[in-house]
């Protein structure tokens, strides 16, 4: 599974996405994507490209351990405890994944090492790898065919 968010988070332990600013009404997507990553056969590759600031104590949040199981990488945009998430994130993420393309297939395994030393994606930001097992991502080349007539 892919996922992509973009908005405002607050975090204490785990990143939660904002869904309404005055009323601090959030949904607990860190969680949610981890505890996702620990079901049979399910590999979760997100992108939370967002404000991390730090919560407000009326705000209860957990950090649940991630059991042996779990499959998640997640990639964060900015640094915990950051307002400006301004970034490049989108493109740089697929501008990496591009890049650790084998040439000739054209597929990408993760996590690799390409993805371990990418420091500060974004802006300062980090990543979450849990994994159990590889990912293949496998690019099929379109080839475009004559017309016939």
């Amino acid at each position: 599974m892919f996922f992509y968010y973009i908005g405002h988070g607050i975090v204490d332990k785990l990143t939660h996405a904002v869904l309404n600013a005055e009323s601090l009404s959030t949904f607990p997507v860190e969680r949610a994507l981890r505890s996702l990553g620990e079901k049979k056969n399910v590999y979760v590759l997100a992108v939370l490209d967002c404000s991390r600031v730090t919560s407000p104590e009326q705000i209860e949040m957990e950090n649940p351990e991630p059991t042996a199981e779990t499959n998640c990488i997640i990639t964060f945009g900015c640094a915990a405890n950051s307002k400006d998430f301004r970034s490049t994130l989108a493109v740089d993420y697929v501008n990496k994944l591009v890049s650790m393309a084998d040439p000739l297939s054209g597929a990408i395994v993760l996590p690799n090492n390409a993805f371990y030393r990418w420091r500060s994606p974004g802006k300062n930001g980090e990543h979450f790898i849990q994994t159990t097992r590889d990912l293949l991502l496998i690019s099929q080349k379109s080839q475009v065919k004559e017309p016939t007539f």
